[in-house]
């Protein structure tokens, strides 16, 4: 008996990629000021495929917020207890803080 999965299929909502088929992980993410979706919220809960990268998870957040507007280099991403680059793997029910990389002079 072979198991077989349906194809990948992105349904898009306001804030939300479903991916059928594949196993996929929750993040809530919380935009912190400048930072906003285009409906005005500062939070959500996105699923993203499963061994998906924060750099996936700044696009996606990218294509529904204003981020590109501050560039999305200036992105300081923080899960749970640590600050996590652009390369790393999301966490099954990971909460990300997305915010302005702290400057000064």
């Amino acid at each position: 008996m072979s198991l077989t999965h349906a194809p990948c299929v992105l349904r898009f909502s306001p804030l939300t990629i479903v991916v059928r088929g594949h196993l996929a992980v929750k993040v809530k993410v919380k935009l912190l000021a400048p930072f906003k979706f285009c409906d005005g919220t500062v939070e959500s809960e996105l699923e993203m495929p499963r061994n998906s990268t924060v750099r996936d998870l700044v696009a996606l957040i990218a294509e529904r917020s204003n981020i590109d507007k501050y560039g999305r280099d200036q992105v300081m991403i923080l899960a749970g207890n640590k600050i996590v680059g652009h390369e790393d793997l999301l966490d099954k029910d990971m909460v990300a803080w997305i915010m302005l990389q702290p400057m000064g002079g």
